[in-house]
């Protein structure tokens, strides 16, 4: 038995554009002196570092000449890859202490100092313990030549737990000022700072999973901060898993022409009209009806449930399906994003691109997975195979490019519980007879035998795969289902 297992891993920087007008000095540059213990604190994966501290006195110092100095924490770095930011900063000039800062509270980028550019002035800035705790994360400092101003707003959005950073892009007349990730995931706080004044600024806010925010006319004065009323960012697509049980985004069924497979969505008392398959590239779209039949025996509560047959003249690719049904309030078509799978034949000599670990808790991360997503485009596998995700929410913004069959889990370093995008943890896709996935989403000393029953109905694939987010499975589960391959985190 062969088949090929193509695993792929990526480095990629994504810049983050800075004026012609202004430099950075890092926390680690030679030119600030650190005194106390200073610790680096780049957590994993973050899209930049930084240097922490939790010791009451710690201070960075520097000599500043320009005409604004912005202080640069780290806001976007969850409580579950670091520790939380209980301190404050007191910020002196010359020896003076001019304001108090709590980072919990602020953005990436807070003002700290403005001067006509002439004098050299000494910034220091003290760490000091208060009465929530201690800690602090610094990536460092902008050194700005004009004097410009601040925006900022709060930005929240629809499964407010689950968005952490956003994508701040400002531009005017097609020419990209600044471009950064940016909001503090505890407060939602969004502050861009040393933006040049004047009037006709356009700022977009992108997170994957979520709708772009797109806000036209803005004006910056100089010295000043200009804050936009809250913004709110609407969920891109998202159906609640509950309102399909199956097929659905990440749980795929894989079948050829004609060949029928069950579904089962929320319905009631609801007349069911119809059932599709529908696939959108670009501005085409390729739909073709289906045969439903409902077997009235399986409906309980809200669900209904039968069996959709796609038509012959169906081309391969991954599809949409759509339920179209009506009750009293009128017609309602439900979407199951990408969640079948139209194949000519079903592969015997199987290939998988696969990943592990890569920790999608952010915005700075979900753009590294789409990239991986446009690869696996190209490459074209059978199946894609990811182990050991974060954050559903960002993670199912990114995948839902992915023009292939997939299945994802979750594991220690998660973010908000998974089930409400990706339904349960538990679950097999089959290619026919040649091949099936089990996906393992749990601890291998937790439901096994939910795993055993899965696999031990389809004795007949001539191969097995599981996909699990830690690799210590039980080797007599592994044997006693002839299992080919393990992926893990």
């Amino acid at each position: 038995m062969w088949f090929r297992n193509w695993i792929v891993f990526l480095t990629t920087t994504l810049a983050v554009s800075a004026a012609a007008n202004e430099r950075w000095l890092s926390a680690t540059d030679t030119a600030i002196q650190r005194q106390g213990a200073w610790t680096a604190a780049g957590n994993r994966y973050a899209g930049e570092a930084a240097w922490g501290t939790i010791e009451e006195g710690a201070s960075l110092e520097l000599t500043f000449s320009g005409q604004a100095l912005v202080l640069c924490l780290d806001t976007l770095t969850v409580s579950n890859y670091g520790p939380p930011e209980l301190g404050r900063l007191e910020v002196f000039v010359d020896g003076a202490l001019t304001r108090t800062l709590y980072p919990r509270a602020e953005d990436r980028e807070v003002v700290i100092a403005r001067s006509d550019g002439q004098a050299n002035l000494r910034i220091r800035v003290v760490h000091r313990r208060d009465a929530a705790g201690a800690g602090c994360r610094i990536r460092g400092f902008r050194v700005t030549e004009t004097l410009g101003g601040e925006l900022a707003m709060l930005v929240s959005g629809e499964d407010n737990a689950a968005l952490v950073d956003v994508r701040a892009t400002i531009t005017k007349e097609g020419r990209v000022i600044r471009d950064t990730l940016a909001r503090n995931f505890l407060t939602g706080q969004l502050r861009l700072a040393g933006i040049p004044a004047g009037d006709g600024y356009t700022l977009e806010l992108r997170a994957l999973g979520w709708k772009t925010a797109r806000i036209e006319g803005v004006s910056i004065q100089a010295g000043r901060e200009t804050r936009l009323p809250p913004v709110y960012l609407e969920r891109e697509w998202d159906l609640r898993a509950d309102v399909f049980k199956f097929p659905a985004f990440g749980r795929a069924v894989v079948r050829q022409p004609e060949q029928p497979f069950r579904a089962r969505f929320q319905a009631h008392q609801a007349e069911i009209l119809g059932a599709r398959v529908v696939r959108r590239m670009g501005p085409a779209i390729i739909s073709r009806r289906c045969r439903f039949e409902e077997d009235k025996a399986a409906a309980y509560y809200y669900h209904r449930e039968g069996t959709v047959v796609p038509p012959a003249d169906t081309p391969p690719g991954l599809y949409d399906l759509e339920i179209t049904i009506r009750d009293g309030r009128g017609e309602e078509t439900m979407v199951s994003r990408r969640s079948v799978m139209v194949v000519d034949r079903f592969a015997a000599d199987p290939v998988f691109l696969s990943f592990g670990h890569l920790d999608t808790w952010g915005q700075y991360q979900a753009e590294y997975l789409a990239r991986i997503v446009g690869i696996a485009n190209i490459v074209a596998p059978d199946m894609v195979l990811v182990a050991n995700e974060a954050n559903p929410a960002y993670a199912a913004g990114a995948l839902d490019g992915l023009e292939i069959p997939f299945v994802v889990n979750f594991g220690n370093h998660r973010g908000p519980d998974p089930g409400a995008w990706f339904g349960e943890s538990i679950g097999i896709i089959d290619f026919g007879r040649e091949f099936c996935v089990l996906n393992f989403g749990r601890a291998w000393d937790t439901a096994i035998a939910d795993a055993d029953a899965l696999l031990a109905s389809r004795e007949a694939s001539r191969i097995k795969i599981v996909n699990a987010f830690e690799p210590n499975a039980p080797i007599a589960f592994l044997d006693r289902h002839r299992v080919a391959l393990i992926h893990d985190g």
